[in-house]
């Protein structure tokens, strides 16, 4: 029989498959470690409580760097995103240099002896003086107006 030459650490195909991460722990016990880690302000203490509710004893160490490997996932992985927002949506449409903000309300009648307040909010861009022969003329602000109903009904009277 010929001599096998020696071995050392490799990779499974079937672990990409199975999507199993780095190391000797499932998906769902680092998760677990690391969700414990994050609540719990002590790396061993993380590890026991793993252990109690899991029956899977892990050292404070490798709590620690499981948990440092998935916020390290993290920060890269809202990196990323926060960069593909920038790169993908436009920028904002330009606000206008003045808004108008008017907040009103009012009691209005319902039916049988009823009343409601009525909230309404209105917004306007406040357009600028256009000259004229006479002097500056200012237009009224271009106006967005919601209405509500506060939602609460009165007895009239009372």
């Amino acid at each position: 029989m010929a001599p096998v030459r020696p071995v050392g650490p490799g990779f499974f195909p079937l672990d990409e498959e199975l999507a199993l991460l780095p190391g000797n722990l499932s998906p769902w016990l680092q998760e677990a470690l690391v969700r414990l880690s994050t609540h719990i302000p002590s790396f061993a203490r993380a590890a026991r409580e793993l252990a109690f509710f899991t029956g899977v004893a892990v050292h404070r160490n490798s709590a620690r760097r499981h948990t440092e490997r998935a916020g390290a996932l993290l920060v890269a992985h809202e990196t990323a995103e926060a960069a593909r927002v920038l790169r993908e949506h436009p920028a904002p449409p330009c606000a206008p240099d003045t808004l108008v903000i008017r907040v009103d309300g009012a009691m209005v009648p319902l039916l049988r002896g009823q009343w409601t307040e009525v909230r309404t909010l209105a917004v306007g861009e406040v357009q600028p003086a256009e000259p004229s022969a006479d002097g500056p003329v200012v237009c009224g602000p271009r106006l967005a107006h919601r209405e509500r109903n506060g939602g609460e009904r009165k007895q009239a009277g009372g």
